[in-house]
């Protein structure tokens, strides 16, 4: 088969399933990058540039030639995996892959290797046909299904598709030929012809369609449809019209015939719809109707279940049960949420939980088979969920592993373009980065990462992030009362810190976390000896797709507003002073023993009440005012206690200091400058994390 016709079948088979499936059997072994890339369009190009790298402002990309993102894009991509590459394709367009785009530039032999994969995988599926063989309970024949999509039919090539469906009270087979001609040669005949029957027909209804572009001269083409019902007696055409730019001596007829239970005259309804008709062509438009009873066709109208739905959480024992109800419900809440698209994902959110005893399969970074028993509930967040699962199959197999959930989105909330921030893709890529890249970083292990479809009917498909399982996070730490423990442990996170930004600067990877906080410091078991950084949804690389140092400006709430930096609270270029500034408000928060000072004491159920921004501007103002009074003694009155003490509330105000407004200081490094918009940002320096460790020091 010429490599063409390969690509057509796969495209067939591939548009039954999702794009999930697509990544999952392509199996690029090999790939020239620059070759490749050079084959697709310039606008795809920009979209995968977009997706792995925003340095840019939407106005300049399409300024720059396609070679300069093959050369970008082909260099980011030999650094990384096949498997990545094919992801950010996944992620760029969700369902929506061009699957010809992406499969007419590979070679030939990739080609081959698909196609003997997925026959291997099907071996039902004939040589050079698609088949989808499905069967019911009852059902006594095998019910083949063979689809086409043709393009560019060469001459005098006989095009047929046929699809035949039974069942279980089928005494006929029911052939469905259609046909979806794109320009279509000269003397080629094309006919499309239906025929359907149920359980009470005693004739064969043919149903003929057209659907036709660019027809030839002389082509006479005519669309007839006949359908009848249990008790149709007579026949009710109805003859429509849609023409555009006739050619000349062209026929255009289309008929339709329907009849109605009651109807016992002909009903013929004559519609055109006319645009740019040349000269010569008679157009008439005519209606007849009856003054007896017609046939009017209902609108389809879908079904919306009537009870109330519940749009809380359930209960993590909850017994997992199919529902055949599924989309009645989704139109019932979409139809009951129209201008509350919260309420919707928190649905969704609820759609996605994980119960007691699920199980999930899927492969490992090694694709390598892995079955997950799900045995606790570890968090639950507005947009992701986090379980204790138990390994039992697998390379792991005994171990205790953490997964993340974040669901896919039904297709049909898609069109109300529902929010949901999807940081699963962004953690799996910086968490392979740093396990690959720096042996010496101190992070969490990412063991699988995929696409599961639904547990049962009537449930959804999921993302899932299978990491590392470790012990407590750095909360547990406020009852410590200890301060020299809590100093070594904060030095052991300032090390942690050190070698994320530290982790292949040869290869221009430095990696700021941007959400260093006490939920995200987790020891690495029973003991509080180790820790470890976890959960990487924000984190970003400092270097740019193309190897700068990335200036781009960011405004709003990028991180968790009571830890981040007071940069991050306005106007900030992604910096290492975001981290290590967050280490003196992790530390106040620690030595406050639950006390927020930063929320005027607020609690977290008031918090909840609090308009988002509301809460910003409060720390943010909090902060401000610490900065400028950690040396006052009447505020130190205010905020101290055991161990908030006069010398450890003046180390966590060192801290800030140090990390604020470097370029201005007496004692600066060569490292810290600013950008021409006068943003403070610093390159990285060893220097930093030793100063930092003798203020740390400080602490009594």
């Amino acid at each position: 088969m010429k490599k063409s016709d390969i690509i057509a079948l796969l495209i067939i088979h591939f548009k039954n399933y999702n794009s999930k499936y697509f990544i999952d059997n392509i199996n690029i072994d090999k790939i020239n990058y620059n070759k490749y890339l050079l084959c697709l369009l310039k606008k795809d190009l920009v979209k995968i540039y977009q997706k792995i790298g925003d340095e840019l402002s939407d106005k300049n990309l399409n300024k720059e030639n396609k070679i300069f993102y093959v050369k970008i894009l082909s260099k980011h991509f030999n650094n990384n995996t096949n498997e990545y590459f094919l992801n950010i394709i996944n992620n760029t367009y969700y369902d929506n892959i061009n699957y010809r785009n992406y499969l007419k530039c590979l070679p030939m032999k990739n080609i081959t290797n698909i196609y003997a994969n997925i026959h291997k995988n099907n071996k039902d599926e004939p040589e050079h046909i698609s088949k989808s063989f499905k069967s019911s309970k009852s059902d006594s024949n095998i019910i083949p299904e063979i689809k086409y999509d043709i393009v560019d039919i060469p001459k005098n090539i006989s095009v047929v598709s046929k699809s035949f469906k039974s069942s279980k009270s089928d005494s006929n087979i029911i052939p469905e030929i259609k046909y979806d001609i794109v320009d279509i040669p000269k003397n080629i005949s094309v006919v499309s012809k239906s025929f359907k029957s149920s359980k009470s027909d005693s004739n064969i209804i043919p149903e003929i369609k057209y659907d036709t572009t660019d027809i030839p001269k002389n082509i006479s083409v005519v669309s007839k449809s006949f359908k009848s019902s249990k008790s149709d007696s007579n026949i009710i055409p109805e003859i429509k019209y849609d023409i555009v730019d006739i050619p000349k001596n062209i026929s255009v007829v289309s008929k339709s015939f329907k009849s109605s239970k009651s109807d016992s005259n002909i009903i013929p309804e004559i519609k055109y719809d006319i645009v740019d008709i040349p000269k010569n062509i008679s157009v008439v438009s005519k209606t007849f109707k009856s003054s007896k009873k017609t046939y009017i066709k209902p609108k389809k109208i879908e079904k919306i279940y009537n009870e109330d739905i519940d749009i809380d959480y359930l209960p993590f024992n909850t017994k997992r049960v199919s529902d055949n109800k599924f989309e009645e419900k989704l139109n019932k809440i979409i139809n009951k949420y129209k201008k509350k698209k919260s309420n919707i994902i928190k649905y969704i959110m609820r759609l996605s939980q994980l119960f007691l005893d699920d199980i999930i399969i899927m492969n490992d970074i090694y694709y390598k088979p892995i079955k997950i028993k799900i045995i606790n509930v570890l968090y639950i967040n507005v947009e992701t969920l986090l379980y204790i699962g138990e390994v039992i199959e697998g390379t792991t197999k005994g171990s205790n592993v953490v997964v993340k959930i974040q669901p896919k989105i039904p297709d049909k909330f898609e069109y109300r373009k529902i929010d949901i921030k999807y940081q699963i893709t962004t953690e799996h890529y910086i968490m392979k980065l740093l396990n690959i890249n720096c042996a010496n970083a101190i992070v969490s292990k990412i063991y699988a990462y995929g696409y599961i479809n639904e547990l049962v009917e009537g449930d959804i498909e999921r993302y899932v992030l299978v990491s590392e399982y470790l012990g407590k996070d750095l909360t547990s730490l406020k009852y410590e009362e200890n301060i020299l423990i809590i100093r070594d442990i904060f030095i052991l996170i300032l090390k942690a810190l050190n070698s994320m930004h530290n982790c292949n600067l040869n290869k221009n990877i430095s990696i700021v976390h941007r959400d260093i906080k006490p939920d995200n410091i987790v020891f690495t078991d029973n003991t509080i000896n180790k820790i470890k950084i976890i959960d990487f949804g924000l984190s970003t690389n400092v270097f740019n797709i193309i190897n700068e140092r990335s200036l781009k400006e960011y405004k709003g709430i990028h991180g968790t507003p009571y830890y981040m930096s007071i940069m991050q609270h306005k106007t900030f270029v992604i910096d290492y002073m975001d981290d290590l500034q967050a280490i003196a408000w992790m530390l106040l928060d620690i030595l406050s023993k639950n006390k927020y000072i930063l929320l005027d004491n607020i609690n977290e159920k008031q918090v909840d009440k609090i308009n988002e921004k509301q809460v910003d501007n409060i720390i943010y103002n909090n902060k401000i005012n610490f900065l400028k009074n950690y040396k006052n003694a009447e505020y130190i009155k205010t905020i101290g206690n055991i161990l908030l003490t006069e010398n450890n509330i003046s180390v966590i105000g060192e801290i800030v200091e140090y990390t604020m407004k470097r370029a201005d200081k007496i004692h600066k490094y060569p490292t810290d400058k600013k950008t021409s918009n006068g943003i403070y940002y610093s390159d990285y320096n060893e220097s930093y994390y030793n100063d930092i460790e003798k203020i740390l020091y400080k602490l009594k």
